[in-house]
């Protein structure tokens, strides 16, 4: 194979559109403190059998696309980015083909995406596969977005991938809550809901994902629906609730109550932003939601 390290930073921009390709057999290394700065409208593919390590910086332009086809992704310990602008609602939109496309129910304006190759570590120190995002900009009430992340099979980091479940994390620290989502096993990509206000985004096995643990052996006796819900839940049990707790995704509480003495409880959420939702009866029963 043949092996080209870049050690410079390096800007492609003043050509026409076209297309740069790394082709099969051929590996480049960008090493640490590089930087490649993509400005033309160019579609970056990197071919089947070739490998790019990024151990530095990829700046793709608000016109520059990556195509990394099957089995050729990305590897390394650096990051691509971009930052985009959208004045119209964002459809099934993968900014630079890094992988993470957006549908918004608003238009979001400002758009950064970044995407890194090393694999992040929850609060129970079990890592996640290796490809994580940080989405950024356009954050508000109101946004409505969803998610799908793809990613490759090479980066499943022994993680079974009918057991993948996306996560969030607000501060890039290692609480990584769950969001609903689904996996499509084919299409190697997860779907869900995601708060407006963003964050980081990685998928983590089911079975050891961050969350507010229920003491141990205690059964669960309450149940909430529907589970998709865009104006009010229904919480329901066979034995009193003193107390309701609503969190976001990321752990922030939007609702509470502490004098609740009934079976059932009706709690409104018309208020609440698009997004995952975790709920907790009597600081021990955890139960989940979506808005979307």
């Amino acid at each position: 194979m043949r092996s080209h390290p870049l050690i410079a930073s390096l800007l492609v921009t003043g050509v026409a559109s076209g297309q740069m390709v790394l082709d099969s057999g051929t590996s480049l290394i960008l090493t640490n403190s590089t930087h490649l700065r993509i400005e033309a409208p160019i579609n970056f593919t990197i071919a089947t059998g070739a490998s790019l390590v990024n151990d530095g910086l990829i700046v793709f332009g608000p016109q520059a696309e990556l195509d990394e086809q099957a089995g050729a992704p990305i590897t390394g310990t650096g990051t691509e980015i971009t930052s985009r602008s959208y004045s119209l609602p964002m459809l099934s939109v993968e900014p630079a083909g890094l992988g993470f496309s957006f549908t918004t129910s608003t238009a979001p304006d400002s758009f950064i995406v970044e995407r890194g190759h090393v694999a992040r570590e929850n609060n129970l120190n079990v890592e996640g596969i290796d490809r994580w995002y940080r989405v950024r900009g356009g954050a508000g009430a109101g946004l409505g977005v969803s998610g799908v992340l793809a990613y490759d099979p090479s980066e499943l980091n022994g993680i079974p991938e009918a057991a993948l479940r996306m996560a969030v994390n607000s501060d890039g620290g290692t609480w990584w809550p769950e969001l609903l989502s689904t996996i499509d096993l084919g299409a190697h990509t997860a779907t869900s809901v995601l708060p407006d206000s963003l964050g980081w985004f990685t998928l983590f096995d089911d079975a050891v994902i961050s969350d507010i643990e229920a003491p141990v052996g205690l059964p669960v006796v309450f149940a909430l629906e529907p589970t998709l819900a865009s104006e009010r839940i229904t919480i329901s049990g066979g034995s009193p609730m003193q107390r309701i707790d609503v969190f976001d995704a990321i752990g922030s509480l939007w609702f509470s109550n502490s004098s609740l003495s009934s079976q059932r409880a009706v709690v409104d959420v018309s208020g609440l932003p698009s997004g995952a939702y975790l709920v907790l009866v009597n600081n021990m029963h955890l139960l989940r939601f979506a808005k979307p």
